[in-house]
């Protein structure tokens, strides 16, 4: 009696009842029908993702905001000057040289073009991005250029 040939990858078939875990694990693959529900399900987890990771940003304060609301620029020179406006009607600016301590209250005083705050000590111009900063005494220039980085 001659026997079925057998194929050489697959073992022969054998009767399982379909509650046994080989006859699960073995049945063919459903998910082509589901691909496209898989591709959606892959959509909206990118779509949760990038809506979370843009409420994070959100809620990050401006640089600015996060250094207590200084203003951090960096002159030709490499000095850095942090400066604020100490009061909403801009008519003071608070500024730092450095990662000095030592806080200059600058008063506005009238200038040609841009704005010129100045305690008779130090000296701040500021115009559009731009800024220069000079001892007033000797008119010695500590930085001129002065831009954010």
């Amino acid at each position: 009696m001659a026997s079925a040939p057998r194929s050489p990858t697959f073992p022969p078939a054998v009767a399982r009842s379909s509650s046994s875990s080989r006859a699960r694990c073995c049945r063919p693959w459903r998910s082509w029908n589901s691909v496209p529900r898989l591709k959606a399900a892959v959509r909206r987890a990118a779509l949760g993702l990038v809506v979370a990771l843009l409420g994070a940003c959100a809620d990050t304060p401006p640089a600015d905001e996060q250094s207590g609301g200084w203003t951090r620029w960096v002159c030709d020179s490499q000095t850095e000057v942090l400066w604020r406006f100490a009061d909403d009607s801009r008519e003071n600016v608070d500024l730092r040289l450095g990662g000095s301590d030592i806080v200059y209250r600058l008063r506005q005083e009238p200038a040609g073009s841009g704005t010129f705050y100045s305690d008779n000590v130090i000296a701040f111009r500021n115009k559009g991005e731009e800024g220069l900063v000079y001892w007033v005494g000797n008119d010695y220039l500590i930085g001129r250029g002065c831009q954010a980085p």
